[in-house]
């Protein structure tokens, strides 16, 4: 999957108030190309020195529910350069919406999750992340699911913004989805 990176740093080190926050997204959005095919966007955090709360809550948890929303596109959100204060308000942030996403800790290809997620889903988002790609059976074989259990949770990994579901066609008619990564294949 294709990544677009943004390295806040350019726009500020001390990035604080909703109306900065509110600033940072609408710019970052015009930034994205309208198109259908899928895309990470990545936000680098590296270099910012401060991230409060409602900077936080303004521009990474709202942009998440826009694009969880598909306002603009095919979109998913991951962020790096995290350091732990700014990594604990955009916690904070992300569980105030009950959302989550991925973002790489210590810049060394260790994607980890940040918000709350349900152990389980958690347990299928590593095994995606891991094949890179999956179909409801492949999840089903390797889990030992139920079929309808392992499509339900691709479905709800897809819905929340942590993966990315596809339609193809079967040879003998009918479609699959197919569940992808979201993860760059490095950094």
């Amino acid at each position: 999957m294709k990544v677009r990176s943004f390295k806040l740093r350019e726009q500020a080190e001390i990035l604080v108030t909703r109306r900065l926050g509110e600033k940072l997204r609408q710019e970052l959005v015009a930034q994205i190309p309208r198109g259908e095919d899928p895309e990470s966007l990545l936000l680098d955090f590296a270099g910012v020195h401060i991230l409060d709360y409602s900077c936080a809550d303004e521009l990474v948890a709202r942009l998440l529910v826009e694009l969880q929303n598909r306002l603009h596109g095919q979109r998913f959100l991951l962020l790096c350069g995290l350091d732990e204060t700014i990594e604990e308000n955009v916690a904070v942030a992300l569980k105030q919406r009950s959302l989550s996403l991925q973002h790489n800790y210590g810049g060394n290809g260790d994607w980890q999750l940040l918000g709350e997620l349900r152990p389980y889903l958690e347990e299928s988002l590593e095994l995606l992340n891991s094949s890179r790609e999956l179909t409801a059976r492949d999840l089903a074989d390797q889990s030992s699911l139920a079929i309808n259990t392992a499509s339900n949770r691709l479905a709800e990994l897809a819905r929340t913004g942590l993966a990315y579901r596809r339609t193809h066609s079967l040879p003998a008619g009918g479609k699959q989805f197919q569940y992808y990564s979201i993860l760059p294949n490095s950094l």
